[in-house]
């Protein structure tokens, strides 16, 4: 791995080289009668792994110029994963309700209420239907796991 920018981090160069570029070869959600269900759930975990380490990062005012730069990237990160994984979750038209980020959902969502979807193989259509409705027909704010 060669560093093409020399103010980049190590992890931002193992965050876009490797995860992310992971991420764009392997998962393609368009091709869902294709989809590799054990190959989203790799990508899922890798997700939730990295959106828990960012949550767990200490208070940004102490950050140094470096550990600003790995906040930065780890961000960015977890927002690229989302949209390639879930692009439903932030796709939204202008001028109509939703959020640009997971982490604008995220912090919209402080209560310990919410929906749970279980859903199977030949079921991810129709749950992406279902969460489509809920968000954008019937307006629910609720957050959805699945």
């Amino acid at each position: 791995m060669t560093f093409e920018n020399p103010a980049s981090t190590a992890l931002n160069q193992i965050l876009k080289d490797l995860i992310i570029q992971n991420a764009n070869t392997s998962y393609h959600p368009d091709k869902y009668k294709d989809l590799d269900l054990a190959e989203f759930t790799r990508q899922t975990v890798i997700f939730k792994d990295l959106l828990r380490i960012y949550e767990t990062l200490p208070d940004p005012s102490a950050d140094s110029a470096a550990s600003r730069m790995d906040r930065i990237a780890l961000r960015e990160s977890v927002d690229i994963l989302q949209k390639i994984l879930f692009p439903w979750m932030t796709d939204h038209k202008v001028g109509e309700p939703g959020v640009d980020s997971v982490f604008a959902l995220a912090e919209s969502f402080r209560q310990e209420a919410g929906i749970v979807i279980t859903t199977g193989k030949g079921g991810f259509r129709w749950t992406v239907h279902q969460v489509s409705t809920l968000r954008n027909v019937l307006n629910c704010k609720l957050p959805i796991e699945m």
